[in-house]
């Protein structure tokens, strides 16, 4: 009994000693702690003092501002820009585009960090539409996550050239993409109105276009509305690819308006979506069948599956005019977290900058470069009519208007009377009349080359 009353003595000893083994160890833990937090409560007044300090995947405002961080938020960027002097949109290492210089405002303005820069995915960045070289914008939005400040738009323009200016910024949501929540876009062209003269008449800049011509051009640009495939307008797609049919809503054509002696008209033209180099070919395709270089038979064969040559107007005039998120702003718009995007608050300053930076620059380029002028010269090689593997035409004894195979009989007439008398030809534009043949298969021949270039 006495040896059965020691054993139970001696473990509640061993007992109590590990209960207060427990309670010191805690009392060590509940010191370290309290050590750890005063550690990071001075880190943290540090850093507070430090107004330009970055963290990954988020930005601390200065001290004077604000001590708390702010989390990025998915936001839509409104933007113009005129592109003279740009590659295009989209960054392309090595050369200057517009997306460079937004890039390096973005980062200066500390609405994103450099390593989001790098990795544009991280901040989940995607363009509306793609402009091409030179072509400029009047509304273009981009989509991403960025630091939502009240002085965001103030930021960023001082930042970047006077050519390119954020509008403003609109709160998306998550899943919010520029580019595939777009519903349809507004392209702009402007350009002289005696791109459209008969080519029977002197073309020159004094040329000012009647109110009967100025409808015929209108009807031929409504042959375009509705759901086409559009293969003979861009390149690097194949006819049977189901994304070259795209659906036009609206063309319409200006009045003409008198700039310096000369005539303009601008081309609006609304759709759903564009591939590359397809307006300035539908343009450059209505100058042509008003001058009577081509028939209007040429739209029905351009829908076809053949390739058929199509003329490319210059870029010069090419502008995004808007983008709308019609179905978006419906759903989101007025959900009391995000924002609609509409471009209507923003009406004046987009008008002044388009006078100020795109309008002008068009209008000045266009009378000192000539560049339309220059480019109706080289209307005559081409044959608007099918092509056999993208080179010549099948048949070429009904490639031309018959105003278009007269000017080219007295081209090889003239070819035929310098032959005889053993002169030389100099210049191009001679050269273009005493060897059409030659330069028209010239002509096809590099255009096939640039599109398997561009495939």
């Amino acid at each position: 009994m006495w040896s059965i009353r020691r054993i139970l003595a001696q473990q509640a000893v061993v007992d109590l000693r590990q209960l207060l083994f427990v309670a010191s160890m805690a009392d060590v833990a509940v010191e370290r702690g309290v050590e750890k937090r005063a550690h990071e409560e001075e880190n943290n007044s540090r850093e507070a003092c430090d107004p330009k300090k970055v963290k990954t995947g988020e930005l601390l405002i200065d001290a004077t501002e604000q001590t708390t961080k702010i989390k990025r938020k998915k936001v839509a960027l409104l933007l113009m820009y005129s592109g003279v002097g740009y590659m295009g949109m989209q960054r392309n290492p090595g050369v200057k585009t517009i997306e460079e210089d937004l890039f390096d405002a973005l980062v200066k303005a500390e609405l994103v960090p450099q390593a989001h820069i790098e990795d544009i995915w991280q901040m989940k960045f995607q363009r509306c539409a793609r402009t091409d070289k030179g072509v400029s914008a009047a509304g273009q939005v981009v989509s991403l996550k960025m630091l939502m400040r009240e002085d965001a738009v103030q930021r960023l323009n001082e930042h970047l050239p006077a050519q390119i200016r954020v509008l403003g910024y609109k709160r998306a949501t998550q899943g919010f993409n520029a580019k595939t929540n777009c519903c349809a876009r507004t392209y702009s062209y402007l350009l002289p109105t005696y791109a459209f003269a008969p080519v029977d008449e002197l073309t020159t800049e004094s040329y000012r276009i009647t109110a009967e011509k100025l409808q015929e051009v209108s009807e031929l640009f409504q042959v375009y509305i509705g759901t086409h495939n559009f293969y003979n307008f861009t390149s690097g797609k194949k006819p049977e690819d189901p994304s070259a049919v795209r659906y036009i809503k609206s063309i319409e054509v200006s009045p003409p308006i008198q700039q310096d002696d000369v005539e303009f008209c601008e081309i609006s033209v609304y759709g759903q979506s564009f591939m590359l180099h397809q307006i300035r070919k539908m343009i450059g395709l209505v100058i042509a069948i008003a001058r009577g270089l081509a028939d209007k038979q040429v739209f029905e064969k351009a829908w076809g599956a053949v390739r058929v040559d199509v003329p490319k107007a210059p870029g010069l005039g090419l502008c995004l005019n808007k983008v709308h998120f019609e179905a978006y702003n419906k759903r989101y718009g007025n959900d009391g977290v995000h924002d609609a995007i509409d471009w209507e608050e923003y009406k004046d300053p987009i008008s002044e900058f388009k006078r100020e930076f795109i309008y002008s620059t068009i209008l000045r380029t266009e009378k000192e470069e000539k560049s339309m002028l220059n480019w109706l010269s080289s209307l005559l090689l081409h044959v608007f009519d099918l092509r056999k593997d993208d080179g010549l035409p099948k048949d070429r004894s009904q490639t031309r208007s018959p105003l278009a195979h007269a000017l080219m009989k007295v081209g090889s007439e003239i070819n035929g009377e310098r032959s005889n008398s053993g002169s030389v030809q100099t210049s191009a534009t001679s050269a273009s009349l005493v060897e059409p043949e030659t330069l028209e298969q010239d002509v096809c021949t590099r255009d096939s080359s640039e599109s398997a270039k561009s495939s």
